[in-house]
């Protein structure tokens, strides 16, 4: 009896031992097709958000061609106006004034145009590919390859940039080592140029909202042609029309004056500190970081 037991034992032990081993193997197997060394609780959170995460980004490219084209309507409806309103105002009251700001308003012009199409049709910078890098740091979890230093993945263009500050939807196209550079100097030109437009265009406002003779401020801008063909109906649309232009160019440059010139300073600093904005914000977290364990 004691025997049979044994034996029982014996198989039933033997039969466990085949059971772990192919488990084992099974799981051994799906390791060696599924096993990724980048694998962590970051990981798994940027798996389930990778649906959000693809919406966010391909909403983010499809806008792209419409911001660009923001940008265009609304530089040349600013330039239209200060040629038909400012331009002829200028010359009615002073030669002199109206010769240096059109030189220095022409020169604006064109540094703003050359700039905003060199950062939009340069390219950030790609690290190299068919060679070996190096100076490579770690490998880009989405390219799958090797990333030099200061190199970041962009979701929206789906590539790895050399150097990336950010992804600006105004250019559709990242802001990296190649086109930094245009990027700014097209910010700086653009603030200068909305300075420009509300220092000779104050005077113009001015004389519109609160001085008398508005009539003969908008027959010397051409707005109100006070032929004897002409109609009161023409007139009130003309005079509607040349309001809200005053309007609309007074609010525009106002809030553009503000907020590029914040964007201005902020990269400003960043490039006296050698930085990147990502790079600041990875500096910002591992500061609080060693702070929090006592270390400097």
């Amino acid at each position: 009896m004691a025997r049979i037991y044994w034996t029982v034992s014996s198989c039933g032990q033997r039969l466990l031992e085949t059971i772990k081993k192919k488990c084992h193997l099974i799981k051994y197997t799906i390791c060696s097709l599924f096993y990724n060394s980048f694998l962590d609780i970051y990981y798994i959170g940027d798996i389930c958000m990778e649906p959000l995460i693809w919406f966010v980004d391909h909403f983010t490219k499809a806008l792209g061609p419409i911001f660009v084209s923001g940008v265009i309507f609304l530089t040349l409806s600013v330039v239209a106006i200060a040629y038909i309103i400012g331009l002829p105002y200028w010359i009615s009251h002073s030669i002199t004034v109206t010769i240096v700001a059109v030189t220095i308003g022409h020169w604006l012009l064109v540094n703003i145009i050359f700039h905003y199409y060199m950062a939009f049709k340069t390219s950030a910078g790609f690290p190299p590919e068919g060679i070996l890098i190096q100076e490579a740091v770690s490998i880009c979890k989405k390219c799958i390859a090797p990333k030099p230093p200061r190199t970041h993945h962009c979701s929206v263009c789906d590539h790895c940039i050399l150097k990336m500050d950010h992804h600006c939807p105004w250019l559709n196209n990242c802001i990296g080592h190649f086109n930094h550079r245009y990027f700014f100097l097209f910010c700086v030109y653009m603030w200068l140029g909305v300075i420009f437009l509300m220092f000779f265009g104050w005077s113009i406002a001015w004389d519109h909202f609160f001085e008398e003779g508005k009539e003969q401020i908008n027959s010397a801008t051409g707005f109100m042609n006070r032929s004897t063909g002409e109609n009161n109906t023409q007139k009130s649309l003309l005079s509607s029309l040349y309001h809200f232009c005053i309007i609309y160019a007074s609010l525009l440059c106002i809030g553009v004056f503000f907020t590029l010139g914040a964007l201005i300073m902020w990269h400003a600093r960043l490039i006296t500190r050698g930085e990147s904005s990502i790079e600041a914000h990875i500096n910002k977290k591992e500061t609080a970081r060693l702070k929090a364990v006592g270390q400097r």
